[in-house]
Formats: C-alpha cells, sequence, structure tokens
C-alpha cells in the first residue's frame, strides 16, 4: 500500500516523543565527566585545607600556652628566684584565663627547685615523695590544686615519662576521664621544662574533647551541605558536630577502610566513599591532615559530603550539562 502525506504526518508527534524520551533517558543517564568530578574534588579538598588550617591554630593555641610555662619557669629559674609559689601562681592563672582548659600541671625532678631540701613540706603541690607534682584544675566550676599520680609508672604516667626521656613536646591522643562522675574524653599537651640544657621536667594542659573542640566543628559548614569531624593520629574520634557519642570510638568502628586509617596515621590526605554509618546515606569522605604541634604526630580533619550532591555539583560545571540540563 502506497503511504500517503497523511500518513506521514499523523506519525510526527510519535517520533517527537520518541526523540524526547530519548534525550530524557540520555541526559539521566549520562552522568559527569572524570574531569569535572575531579574538579569538583579538588574544589572541596581545598576548602577542607582550610578547615583544617583553623583547626591546627586551635590546638597551636594550647601548645603555646604550655610551651609559655615552660619557658617561664626556665627563664625565671635563670636568676635562682623560681619558687614553688610561683609556679602555682602560673599555673592557675593558665586555668583562670583560658576557660575552656581543663587543667595545667608540672611533675619536676626531685630536688629540682632547691636540691638541699629533698622533703619539702611547707608547699602546697608537693607529694609524699617530695616531688613537686601539683596540678591546677577545675572542680564544680572552683579552680582546686590537685596532685599527679602515677607519673612513674609506663602506660598510666607516659604523659610525663615520654616527654621527659625523649625531651620533646608531645600531644596526646584522646583518653578517657571521669569528669562530676561522668566519663568524659580529655587531651594532654605535654612539654619538657629545662633548667639550662637539663630538662628537669614536665608541662602539660589538659582539654576536655567536648569542651574546646565542639563549638569549632559546629560552626564548619563544608562545601554548603556537609559537615567535618576530628580524629586523631590513632584514628580516635575526638569531635563531632552532631553524634557526640561518636566520640572515643576508632574509625575502624565505623568500617571505614584500611588505607584512609592508614592515611590519618601517616598525616597524607585521601578520599573515600562509603555509606554512612551515622545517616545511612551514601556520603564521600575526604580527610585532610592537622598539624597539632610541631613535633607531634598530625591529627585529621575529615569532611563529609553528600554523595548525590556533589555528583550533581559534577553535572552543574559540565558544559554538557550547561547546555542541556
Amino acid at each position: 500500500m502506497k503511504k500517503t502525506p497523511q500518513d506521514s504526518q499523523s506519525k510526527r508527534p510519535f517520533y517527537l516523543i520518541i526523540t524526547l524520551l530519548s534525550a530524557i533517558i540520555l541526559l539521566i543517564g549520562c552522568g559527569p565527566s572524570e574531569k569535572d568530578v575531579q574538579k569538583v574534588y579538588e574544589e572541596a579538598m581545598a576548602q577542607l585545607r582550610t578547615h583544617a588550617t583553623s583547626v591546627e591554630g586551635k590546638t597551636m593555641a594550647v601548645m603555646n600556652a604550655a610551651k609559655k610555662l615552660s619557658l617561664s619557669m626556665g627563664e625565671i629559674n635563670k636568676g635562682g628566684d623560681l619558687s614553688p609559689q610561683q609556679i602555682n601562681d602560673m599555673l592557675k592563672s593558665t586555668i583562670e584565663k583560658n576557660p575552656d582548659f581543663m587543667a595545667a600541671w608540672v611533675c619536676l625532678k626531685q630536688g629540682a627547685l632547691n636540691p638541699t631540701d629533698m622533703h619539702p613540706r611547707n608547699h602546697e603541690g608537693y607529694d609524699a615523695a617530695g616531688r613537686f607534682v601539683p596540678c591546677w584544675r577545675k572542680i564544680n566550676g572552683k579552680i582546686q590544686i590537685n596532685l599527679l599520680k602515677n607519673y612513674t609508672k609506663k602506660g598510666p604516667g607516659d604523659y610525663y615519662l615520654i616527654p621527659f626521656n625523649t625531651g620533646i613536646e608531645k600531644v596526646f591522643n584522646p583518653v578517657a576521664t571521669e569528669v562530676g562522675g561522668k566519663r568524659r574524653f580529655k587531651t594532654i599537651f605535654a612539654v619538657p621544662v629545662r633548667f639550662g640544657e637539663k630538662v628537669v621536667g614536665v608541662v602539660g594542659i589538659d582539654i576536655l574533647l567536648k569542651d574546646y573542640f565542639e563549638p569549632m566543628v559546629k560552626k564548619i559548614q563544608f562545601y554548603n551541605i556537609g559537615y567535618c569531624f576530628i580524629v586523631s593520629n590513632n584514628s580516635t574520634m575526638v569531635a563531632h558536630p552532631t553524634k557526640w557519642s561518636n566520640v572515643g570510638k576508632n574509625l575502624a568502628f565505623f568500617t571505614f577502610r584500611l588505607d584512609s586509617i592508614k592515611a590519618v596515621a601517616e598525616g597524607k590526605e585521601a578520599i573515600e566513599i562509603k555509606t554512612s554509618k551515622t545517616t545511612g546515606r551514601k556520603a564521600i569522605y575526604m580527610f585532610a591532615p592537622v598539624q597539632v604541634s610541631e613535633h607531634s604526630a598530625p591529627w585529621s580533619l575529615v569532611g563529609s559530603i553528600p554523595f548525590k550532591y556533589l555528583r550533581h555539583k559534577a553535572r552543574q560545571i559540565s558544559p554538557w550539562w550547561r547546555k542541556f540540563g
């Protein structure tokens, strides 16, 4: 049968619909190019590095305060005028001036202040062994003095033994502590004390993770829609903006890959795509190292962005998507 012009005209709407549907399917199925995705990754990582620098400033502030105490003790001692009372005043003042610090302390060798008096009992801060070990801390809103314990025992006393024996400052990975009958997590910034060239003790500042880091991570808005959290060098969660119950847990608990955990330990950048154990949604996690002090092992700032959002951003910068999307 010979086709008539009317037959061809009647089929045009059908062909138009098929063409339109094909274009829509192509548009939906066509993802962003690898180049576009890489560009978005680079933009997000650059922003994460900026946030990591802010975290570095926060940690360096604590280390600098500890270094200031150490240097002050060494300088005053040059004139032979350093007394237990002066040290107690410095430690107490540090806590008074920094309300987000938990404690300031010093542990000196026996006889470091007065070699002829091995058991001074007339000053606050000496223990029964004659060691000057005052720890000024906030207890129920009041600044009080306690005495350090276990400073000679490997493990519990590492906060003193490691910086004393190495002569190098150290930021410790988070440890559990009890405050007001509740389990909390803290970290310790410790600096050797030198009289001349000789290490005679260690001075330190303790901070509660929740008090010090939570306000900061809550303010970080990563790549418009994401959030950030902090992990220590051994991959322990330091601060999280929405689920504080995550703090103290290891990245392995959240099923992060071993190569991401290794990157944290080595202070390297990394990217991982996984389902969030917190939200149940697919997300992209980016890791940026945080130098917590000059000589300590780095921590990491981890940025999380919904996977769909990042892919959407990649499509938006695609020339083909801008033309037809």
